[in-house]
């Protein structure tokens, strides 16, 4: 849906930053959801691995968004990005119907705890202030380097993408096995 609000974007005003947040707080969920996944589905004494894997596999699309998304531009306009963009949201979306899976059994204290006294631990809202400053310094590393680049004529960024990804180490299991 974020995708198709930006089809109405013209300035980089209200709109575009309510966007750019709720496209923000999308990621951090489904990335949640896939790490909490990955947690689940790890192979006993291999969760580092696992989760290794997983941060690469996301690391990746860092790459290849951009590499993909440019040219289409170069060829068709934003609006193209945008509409491929809520089509790939919307197919995502169909493969999770697919899942017919029913959750684990959770323990019955584990159902007794209200979800507000979850959230108003100290260690929750301690965990949440990271996450906030985490994302916010995230979400300025990679949401405002397309505009300088724009300021400075560099009209393609997807090299910074390929190098950022190739830069990275390789994931590692951090234990010995």
């Amino acid at each position: 849906l974020t995708s198709l609000g930006f089809l109405l974007v013209r300035s980089a005003g209200t709109l575009a930053l309510v966007l750019r947040g709720a496209q923000g707080a999308v990621w951090a969920l489904v990335y949640s959801a896939g790490a909490a996944l990955a947690v689940e589905l790890a192979p006993p004494g291999r969760l580092a691995q696992t989760m290794g894997l997983w941060g690469s596999a996301n690391l990746v699309t860092s790459a290849i968004a951009p590499a993909a998304v440019e040219p289409m531009i170069d060829r068709g306009g934003p609006w193209m990005a945008y509409l491929v963009a809520a089509a790939a949201g919307l197919g995502a979306l169909g493969v999770t119907r697919l899942v017919d899976e029913k959750p684990p059994g959770s323990t019955a204290a584990a159902r007794a705890i209200p979800l507000a006294r979850v959230l108003g631990r100290p260690s929750t809202l301690r965990m949440m202030l990271i996450v906030v400053i985490a994302g916010a310094a995230w979400g300025a590393m990679f949401t405002f380097h397309q505009p300088m680049a724009l300021g400075l004529h560099i009209h393609n960024v997807r090299g910074f993408f390929i190098a950022y990804t190739a830069g990275a180490p390789p994931a590692r299991p951090c234990y010995n096995s």
